[in-house]
């Protein structure tokens, strides 16, 4: 894409809003515009927040990239 962007796909929502609650659950897609995209071994740090309580963040370290789709478990 010409912009790095996120995509939140739903697995479940118990009330139909676009905050994150307890009991819900997402998955989420980052798709990296070509200026973004990381490199093997560069450190990416992606932070969810939460109507209460502290964020989610999660860190990785990304692996030898040898397709266009990484996942990151």
């Amino acid at each position: 894409p010409p912009e790095t962007l996120a995509i939140v796909y739903w697995t479940i929502n118990l009330n139909n809003n676009t905050i994150l609650d307890i009991g819900e659950h997402i998955v989420m897609s980052i798709a990296y515009s070509s200026n973004d995209r990381p490199s093997s071994l560069d450190h990416v740090a992606w932070e969810i927040s939460t109507p209460k309580g502290a964020p989610l963040t999660v860190d990785r370290t990304i692996a030898d990239i040898t397709t266009p789709i990484v996942d990151m478990g």
